[in-house]
């Protein structure tokens, strides 16, 4: 299923959402990330902060690189190799922040889960990494600047810079490793999500009898949108499809309907997530974790999300998180 949004001049954006047309519009090579603002008014004010978003100091972060990137390429395959070949390493390294994790999915933990979630992710990276308010506010904000249409939002990142604050202090507490600020400044949120909706499962009691595999499933989060760019006219499953124009993948909504790593992780197309498989095995040991230590405590509601001040609920076309 798929709508489209076509003003000529101002917008031409296709909305995807069902789960077979984003697989396949994720695997099609003619549709890549939006590297040139190009077409439409709206369509490259998206492109252009996409791209100002992604990245550190040095360059673009992975996730705003372009499908034949050579850099690109390299990185994921390291990473790979790195944390979803072998995670059985990686996880026993984590162990303290894992329990951190797991007491909070157990309702023995309150407060903001931020920071654990994302030494979970940067610590892969970074052993030292010591994630904190700052860190993880710096976080936010990245994430926020990509996703908001708050007007007032806008003008006070662009007027007071902190955008790029944030993306030299996470750069700076990570040697500059693009993929590691990916992990800790993006990704980290999927987490965060998932932390959340795993506390949740559990305050529903018996989770003893819940499988780890099965709970990581029905907590796993992918990014919200995943927006890529036609090259050119393009005749596709979801429609015909303009040059330059944008196609929003609702990977998160997809999902829901059925845990599927096809979607979270988009893994059977070009820009397959390299960390997928680490990803599922962090959130089966915190599952495993929080049963193993607290298999009958009393169940706590599961809180909300916190989110930073400013932001506010974007509509769905700002929805543009990448995997």
């Amino acid at each position: 299923m798929s709508r489209r949004i076509r003003v000529p001049f101002l917008v031409d954006l296709v909305l995807v959402s069902a789960p077979g047309d984003i697989r396949e519009a994720g695997a099609d090579r003619r549709l890549d990330r939006p590297l040139m603002r190009r077409g439409p008014l709206i369509n490259r004010w998206l492109a252009g902060r996409f791209s100002r978003s992604l990245r550190v100091p040095a360059g673009p972060l992975p996730s705003a690189r372009g499908r034949d990137d050579p850099e690109r390429i390299a990185i994921n395959r390291a990473l790979f190799t790195r944390l979803s070949a072998a995670p059985d390493p990686v996880i026993a390294a984590l162990s303290a922040d894992i329990a951190e994790a797991a007491r909070f999915v157990a309702g023995k933990r309150d407060g903001d889960i931020g920071p654990v979630a994302q030494a979970l992710f940067a610590k892969p990276f970074k052993p030292a990494f010591r994630a904190n308010a700052r860190t993880i506010g710096a976080a936010r904000t990245i994430a926020g600047a990509l996703s908001s249409f708050n007007p007032l939002t806008l003008l006070a990142n662009g007027l007071t810079g902190r955008v790029g604050r944030a993306q030299k202090e996470l750069a700076a507490a990570l040697d500059n490793d693009p993929s590691a600020v990916h992990s800790a400044a993006i990704a980290v949120h999927n987490l965060v999500d998932s932390l959340i909706a795993m506390r949740a499962l559990y305050a529903q009691g018996g989770a003893a009898s819940i499988p780890a595999e099965a709970a990581a499933s029905r907590a796993l989060f992918g990014p919200p949108r995943v927006i890529r760019q036609a090259e050119r006219l393009t005749e596709a499953r979801i429609g015909t499809l303009n040059e330059n124009a944008l196609i929003l993948l609702s990977t998160r909504d997809a999902n829901a309907k059925g845990a599927d790593d096809r979607i979270a992780f988009l893994s059977e197309t070009w820009s397959a997530c390299p960390a997928g498989s680490f990803v599922v095995a962090l959130l089966e040991a915190i599952w495993r974790k929080a049963v193993a230590s607290a298999p009958n405590a009393a169940a706590n509601p599961a809180p909300t999300r916190p989110e930073p001040a400013e932001a506010t609920a974007p509509p769905a076309t700002a929805q543009a998180l990448e995997a």
